[in-house]
């Protein structure tokens, strides 16, 4: 069974330069997590958590960094992610 890991971190970040307008600096950052996601087969968790970034990379590209970070706060949540950011 695959192992999945702890993206929270790495959630947060991307959500907090978002917030500071580093928009463009975290698309590569969160497409190769998405790439690394999508190698790994029979586990829908790791496809899911690969949907959400997917999505949260297109807001980021149709210029809605807001609807992006909307997106990675709910796969916080979704994944039972605790953060001071969801609060």
């Amino acid at each position: 069974m695959p192992v999945f890991d702890d993206h929270r971190h790495s959630i947060v970040d991307w959500v907090e330069r978002i917030q500071e307008g580093g928009v463009r600096k975290v698309i590569p950052s969160i497409t190769a997590v998405c790439h690394e996601l999508r190698r790994v087969r029979n586990s829908t968790r790791h496809e899911r958590l690969a949907e959400f970034l997917e999505h949260a990379v297109l807001a980021m590209r149709n210029d809605q960094p807001e609807g992006a970070r909307c997106i990675l706060l709910t796969a916080l949540a979704t994944f039972g992610w605790p953060s001071y950011l969801a609060g």
